[in-house]
């Protein structure tokens, strides 16, 4: 919807998507998870409990919020995830990660990458680092 202010000034009401459009900006969403290969925690096997990530800056909405919630991976699991983030970049970058904070030590790295326009299409990326390969499914406009 357009309207006009006293100024004789034209507004339209956009989505979120369209402003980071007008803006320069990219809409990453991560539609889901799936994990081709657990072994991220090695000598203890098991499930990976994993996050995706996003450690850029410049987000439009919810600017603390970086991760997803935890999700317990074994081989052959697909899980959905539905998160999106909004930046002012050309470009989001997306890590993967098994949780290990609660045994002292630091989080387990399984790849990532960095997402570009895909014209709204769904794309999948395959990740792999400290043992495990994952598929990540996602679009970007």
């Amino acid at each position: 919807m357009s309207d006009f202010n006293s100024n004789g000034q034209l507004f339209t009401d956009l989505t979120s998507e369209q402003a980071a459009i007008v803006e320069g900006g990219l809409t990453v969403t991560i539609h889901s998870i799936q994990c081709l290969k657990a072994g991220a925690d090695g000598f203890f096997g098991g499930k990976d409990e994993a996050f995706i990530k996003s450690s850029d800056s410049g987000f439009i909405e919810n600017p603390g919020v970086t991760a997803t919630s935890v999700m317990s991976m074994d081989s052959g699991d697909s899980r959905t995830v539905n998160r999106t983030w909004r930046n002012f970049k050309n470009s989001l970058r997306i890590d993967l990660f098994d949780l290990d904070g609660n045994f002292g030590n630091s989080d387990d790295h399984m790849g990532g990458f960095t997402a570009k326009s895909t014209g709204g299409q769904v794309f999948s990326k395959r990740v792999s680092g400290s043992g495990s390969r994952y598929r990540i499914f996602y679009s970007a406009v």
